[in-house]
């Protein structure tokens, strides 16, 4: 009987180099890489807008002095604002009406009736909380009524005034209120009988 011929294969060890460890990336680096990404976007754009914001007040600071000037500059954030305004309140109804939809019925029942009790309150302790402080504090009676006679009167309207209050009356800040108020534009028709008399 034949020994198996036992075959051996000469081996060969390659020696690899370790991994080179990757740079360490700067604090920059990282913030940098962070703010690329596809989800913080909208946070860089949040970042971008206060720093522009704080850059454009500083450099009109003590440039623009007049009302009406600074009544233009500040056209584009209170449209922002009244626009903010007016969604909240859809905002919180259609996301309460959402997440009680998604409950079992005496769950949502109990949460319902806790929601109301608790915005009841507190609109209850606001109230109370406004009418004391406004008791307590008496708000504009050290104020000297010479400094406020006529003051709203002071600069007549122009042309370009009436067409922001028309723009700003376009977005209510509060849906509900806008329904039932009514907006008068007398001073754009005395404005056109003015123009029209030229």
């Amino acid at each position: 009987m034949k020994e198996p011929e036992v075959l051996m294969m000469e081996g060969t060890v390659e020696f690899h180099d370790p991994p080179k460890p990757e740079p360490l990336k700067t604090k920059k680096e990282k913030c940098i890489e962070i703010m690329k990404a596809p989800e913080n976007i909208l946070v860089a754009l949040i970042i971008v807008g206060v720093a522009a914001g704080v850059i454009f007040g500083v450099t009109l600071n003590g440039v623009i002095t007049a009302k009406r000037d600074i009544m233009y500059v500040g056209f584009v954030g209170d449209m922002f604002l009244r626009t903010l305004k007016a969604l909240i309140l859809p905002l919180i109804v259609a996301s309460l009406i959402t997440g009680l939809s998604g409950l079992e019925s005496k769950l949502s029942g109990k949460i319902g009736w806790v929601t109301v009790t608790y915005y009841l309150s507190t609109t209850v302790i606001a109230v109370f909380l406004g009418i004391g402080l406004v008791y307590l504090i008496r708000p504009g009676e050290l104020g000297e009524d010479e400094d406020l006679q006529g003051e709203g009167d002071s600069t007549p309207a122009t042309v370009v005034d009436t067409f922001l209050d028309l723009i700003r009356n376009m977005c209510p800040d509060n849906l509900v209120s806008a329904c039932f108020e009514r907006v008068s534009l007398q001073n754009f028709r005395n404005l056109v009988k003015i123009h029209n008399a030229l």
